[in-house]
């Protein structure tokens, strides 16, 4: 027992000191970003208070080659000439966040004061382009963007460019919102689901660069090798797999709006179930409709991630007080309907309640045809193949 209060102990001192190191960390960062900078400085002032180790950041970002040997008043010169060069072509893979950004600054003549939490930017990915430096000055924070570069966006801030970003982030949009459903999606996906969405003048390698862009600035998306991921996606490679085990399964249609409309961050699916669920709740425990909708909220994710319906009830059991048999028989029907009409990625964006539908819609067509698929009208037994074609027993899958 001495054991287990030591090891215990020994846990919560750790992730204490973890944090206050976190938090060290963040301040440190955030003392840097926020230092006095004198606005009126010539770009090389600016990019010569950077570590030779964040130029380089920035050089990568760039994409420019062959300077790795370059010494730090070197690399500074390079930097100082191919950045403005290059702004055009990084500005037609910005979306409407980024590009306010940068319009502010230009209509302040190269500088702006910032508003909180309005001009909330990811201020990690601006420090790795060496486009717009960040400080304090007079007791104000800016973002400061040096002569050269302030020039050059003015030449590319045109109506197309404009046109551009809006299509820019349309398409970072409707693709959030179908990683919402499906979890993830590989390259290939992304060109056969993405792009007859985003109209007839979508072309493939513009999609790609645009959304590896909002991928190093985005909360919501995460870049790797294989595609993009919702950052909420604890193992894509897992989902990725369940989309390979369904080979047969195609990915569950959205349109533009419902793909638009599951972008936002508080987006949830309330459907009939779902509500039901959240008025149990409400009138079994003493919670408020706000607290009970979170709660279904939480359900929803675990179930969306591939929880079976015994880990979903091991985690709500975690949060609720089940002292009595009605309302753990209550519960656990209410979250079985809740599991059976959620879209889930692994099942590509389909729900188990539309893959039974789509089985009993097959077999009715193929009873008005020659042949009967006897096997296709029997219900499923626990032990038998998934109808959802992934090959492991009903219950290891849908049915767990």
């Amino acid at each position: 027992m001495l054991r287990t209060d030591v090891t215990a102990m020994n846990i919560q001192e750790y992730d204490q000191e973890a944090m206050e190191a976190a938090k060290s960390r963040f301040d440190k960062e955030n003392a840097k970003r926020w230092a006095e900078i004198d606005p009126s400085a010539a770009f090389a002032g600016h990019l010569g208070r950077l570590t030779k180790s964040e130029l380089a950041d920035i050089r990568q970002f760039w994409d420019i080659r062959g300077a790795s040997s370059l010494n730090k008043a070197q690399l500074i010169a390079l930097l100082e000439e191919r950045i403005p060069e290059k702004l055009a072509g990084a500005l037609s893979t910005m979306d409407e966040t980024k590009y306010r950004l940068l319009k502010k600054a230009a209509d302040g003549g190269g500088q702006a004061a910032l508003s909180f939490p309005r001009d909330a930017q990811d201020w990690t990915y601006w420090h790795s382009t060496g486009i717009v430096f960040t400080g304090s000055s007079n007791r104000k924070k800016l973002v400061v963007m040096p002569e050269p570069v302030l020039e050059s966006f003015r030449r590319a801030d045109t109506a197309s460019l404009r046109e551009t970003v809006r299509r820019n982030t349309e398409w970072i949009q409707v693709t959030k919102g179908l990683l919402h459903y499906y979890g993830t999606l590989d390259f290939n996906d992304l060109d056969r689901i993405v792009l007859p969405l985003c109209g007839p003048k979508a072309e493939s390698v513009d999609l790609l660069n645009v959304l590896l862009d909002a991928a190093r600035s985005d909360p919501d998306m995460v870049a790797d090798v294989y595609g993009l991921s919702a950052s909420w996606v604890p193992d894509p490679e897992e989902v990725r797999r369940g989309h390979r085990d369904r080979p047969g399964l195609a990915f569950r249609p959205f349109t533009k709006e419902q793909a638009l409309a599951a972008a936002d961050p508080n987006f949830v699916e309330r459907g009939p179930e779902y509500s039901a669920f959240v008025d149990f709740l409400k009138a079994n425990y003493r919670m408020s409709r706000a607290e009970a909708d979170e709660i279904v909220e939480e359900c929803v994710l675990n179930i969306q991630s591939g929880c079976h319906l015994g880990e979903s009830l091991e985690a709500l059991q975690e949060q609720l007080e089940v002292n009595e048999i009605r309302l753990l028989q209550g519960i656990t029907d209410h979250l079985a309907i809740l599991h059976n009409s959620t879209r889930q990625w692994v099942l590509k964006g389909h729900s188990p309640n539309e893959l039974s539908r789509s089985r009993k819609e097959a077999a009715g067509a193929a009873g008005n045809g020659q042949l009967t698929d006897i096997a296709a009208k029997r219900k499923v037994g626990r032990n038998d193949p998934c109808p959802c074609g992934s090959g492991k027993k009903y219950k290891k899958c849908c049915g767990g």
